[in-house]
């Protein structure tokens, strides 16, 4: 791994401040034992060890420290290193390695870190734990491995002995020992390879540590290494570095980093090995490589990982990364005296531990965790709507959500306190590739979707979801893009609206002059107020209603707001036009103290609105679920011209025989033509109403709040098309 790290002076702080300790270093905080830890902490390796309870994790030489040791109980609040006893060339009393080459081969360079020790690399072979890291050896810089051992996993380890270099000009670095189900132990380490000739090679070979007592470590005799992988010319840029195995379901994962350690092309791969022993390469890329380049709206260039198997046996992988809005590099000694002290720090490659997910067929990283149990059924508060995310207005630049990135999102300052679910009006903005959104309420992934869009497209839609403990939602993006999110309301047993399912109704068409004295269509910057309360089978006390809005024949790009009639609307938008086409989306929508709601639109557009529900204070309460798809007509028939299709839902993906109505995500794919579809309970003709206008050639959804009809619903479709659904939840 290719860092050659630039120390940092700690700036010297005013009194109102505190200090920095007396014996800090150069490079990062001072790493001071037995405190919680979250600063600079570079190539992390962590181990779990089952005897303690604990994890362990080890870093790349910083704050004084030739290797940085801490421990945690929970992946989270990570302690720092106990004092051990031994003390380290610069007094430090908590190293984990006080001493990395007792026998004199490694070049000494004097200053805090002498031997610019980098990427330790920790396992526990048969009763002894190992450390193996690189040193360098000469002036040019060429590094070697070595190891020491400790009885006990935070150290001290002593008795550092060379191991092992390649011929390679620059030699051998990123040793990190993998001890496999069957206890088979290896080394994989990283040779640097040969410019012109070959790339950046990770090898695996099996090591065997000596009888108690002796403690020495050896490539297990008769064995030999095997090549796992060579970097290439893609996004690696002919790096690959910082190799990690782990066997997880019974297939051995190879993790690893491309491209420059110090730019923001920095990233993570995974590849597929069919064994660490044989004639190679036996690591095969995976086909969405990177896996994770940035992360939220703070980390980028993330990288050096570890992936091991947690105390609950899910995989895990412990990772470096750059603040966002800091250049990926250390800044020099002068530079730091004149930043604030904050701005050093900040600075820093901090670590991160993230649970690993397949889904999709892609890696996914995330570790807030999901719900607990089986959810109850609550009742609905409505709010005005609020703005919760926007990537495209993140300082100091916008930034959109990675390709395959899950985005972690807390609602808990925009829903009530004991709010279990809620209703977001979620759009995908200015994609990069054709692809979709999957809003759940973290933990695993479901197979789902929320939001299907294509490139540069603005596609919002309307989403029933489940919240976390921590009252967070997750979204996942499959293709990268701009992500907005606004609230309209939370379940939660306080609540004190119900669902009232109503048999659609068209309210408005301004084309036709329903609804309206004239058929123009709504003017640029200005609202149409729309009487609800007690029409339409609204109840008179109804809070909020639930109607599925349309732009139709807009002059240009632009959006719909629907919101209680305030003074002015709020920054938000339901719909998002263009020219000439028809767009709907779903939407629950607070009445005003009148009963009415009011659509704004931001260019002339025609406006249908269609009522399919309300929320007053007696009626359905809501039950999520975590979504999963109950309806694909994709393995068969599609839906044909004109006809109309029956579908069960009671019994399927967890809606239970007493369901009243259900929420369903619908999806119209491979349509033969423009068209729209209409859902309903089943007994008689469709209703002059669409849930869903679609095209050819892209698969568009749209949220749907719908009666059951003896636990059924039907799907008129205009033109033929294929439909899926995924449901959400439902009332009882």
């Amino acid at each position: 791994m290719r860092k050659y790290v630039v120390l940092l002076a700690l700036f010297v702080v005013s009194a109102t401040l505190g200090a920095a300790p007396a014996s800090a270093y150069q490079g990062a905080p001072y790493f001071e034992p037995n405190k919680p830890y979250a600063q600079n902490f570079p190539d992390p390796s962590v181990v779990w060890d089952a005897s303690t309870g604990r994890y362990y994790a080890f870093a790349t030489t910083t704050g004084g420290v030739n290797v940085p040791a801490m421990w945690s109980t929970d992946l989270v609040t990570w302690t720092a290193a106990p004092t051990n006893g031994s003390t380290n060339a610069n007094g430090q009393h908590h190293d984990a390695l006080p001493q990395p080459d007792t026998q004199g081969i490694a070049v000494n360079r004097g200053g805090s870190f002498p031997y610019d020790l980098w990427a330790p690399g920790v396992a526990k072979v048969g009763s002894t734990w190992v450390m193996f890291y690189a040193l360098r050896v000469d002036g040019a810089g060429r590094r070697c491995l070595w190891y020491a051992t400790s009885s006990t996993p935070m150290g001290p380890y002593t008795n550092a002995t060379y191991f092992y270099c390649s011929g390679d000009p620059m030699g051998s670095i990123d040793p990190q020992p993998f001890v496999d189900t069957n206890g088979n132990a290896y080394l994989v380490w990283k040779d640097e390879g040969l410019i012109g000739s070959y790339g950046q090679r990770s090898w695996a070979q099996r090591i065997t540590v000596g009888t108690p007592g002796s403690n020495a470590v050896s490539f297990l005799s008769g064995s030999s290494a095997s090549l796992l992988f060579e970097s290439d010319d893609s996004w690696e840029a002919y790096v690959a570095e910082s190799p990690s195995i782990v066997r997880y379901n019974g297939e051995l994962l190879f993790f690893y980093s491309g491209n420059s350690w110090d730019s923001d092309n920095y990233a993570m791969g995974l590849a597929h090995c069919i064994a660490l022993e044989g004639p190679g390469p036996l690591c095969h890329r995976d086909a969405a490589n990177p896996v994770l380049a940035h992360k939220g709206v703070d980390r980028k260039s993330t990288g050096a990982p570890t992936a091991f198997i947690a105390g609950d046996g899910s995989l895990r992988v412990a990772y470096h990364w750059w603040k966002y809005s800091f250049a990926p590099n250390y800044p020099p000694y002068p530079a730091c005296l004149s930043e604030p002290y904050n701005g050093c720090n900040e600075n820093q490659r901090r670590m991160s531990v993230e649970r690993v997910q397949f889904q999709f067929g892609r890696t996914l990283f995330n570790s807030d965790p999901g719900p607990v149990g089986a959810a109850s059924a609550t009742d609905f508060t409505p709010r005005d709507p609020v703005r919760v995310l926007d990537t495209r207005l993140r300082p100091p630049d916008p930034k959109r959500a990675d390709r395959s990135e899950v985005r972690s999102i807390d609602l808990s300052g925009a829903v009530t306190a004991d709010a279990t679910a809620a209703v977001l009006n979620v759009t995908a903005v200015d994609a990069v590739g054709t692809g979709w959104l999957t809003v759940y309420p973290c933990g695993d992934a479901p197979y789902a979707s929320n939001v299907n869009f294509v490139a540069q497209q603005n596609v919002p839609n309307l989403v029933a979801v489940r919240l976390n403990p921590s009252r967070k939602v997750c979204v996942y993006a499959h293709e990268s893009t701009h992500i907005i999110v606004d609230v309209a309301g939370s379940f939660g047993p306080a609540g004190a609206s119900r669902f009232v399912p109503l048999d659609p109704v068209r309210a408005v068409d301004t084309r036709l002059g329903i609804g309206r004295p004239n058929t123009a269509k709504v003017a640029a910057g200005t609202s149409i107020e729309i009487p609800l309360a007690g029409q339409y089978g609204i109840p008179a006390n109804a809070t909020a209603a639930v109607v599925n809005i349309t732009a139709a024949d807009a002059d240009s790009v632009g959006y719909l707001t629907a919101y209680p009639c305030t003074y002015f609307p709020a920054v938000v938008s339901n719909v998002n036009y263009v020219a000439n086409r028809a767009v709907p989306n779903l939407a629950t929508v607070r009445l005003s103290g009148a009963g009415s709601i009011c659509i704004y639109s931001e260019r002339n557009a025609h406006v249908i609105v269609d009522v399919f529900g309300a929320y007053a204070p007696s009626g359905a309460q809501f039950v999520p679920l975590s979504p999963s798809r109950i309806i694909d007509t994709r393995a068969g028939a599609p839906i044909g011209a004109g006809q109309v299709r029956q579908f069960a839902v009671t019994g399927a993906g967890g809606v239970p025989s007493n369901a009243t109505a259900v929420v369903l995500n619908v999806a119209a794919d491979r349509a033969s033509g423009p068209g729209y579809l209409s859902v309903y309970p089943c007994g008689g003709a469709p209703p002059v109403v669409s849930n869903l206008n679609f095209a050819p050639g892209q698969a568009l959804a749209n949220l749907v709040q719908v009666r059951l009809s003896a636990g059924t619903i039907c799907i008129a479709a205009e033109s033929t098309t294929h439909v899926f659904a995924d449901v959400a939840g439902y009332f009882v």
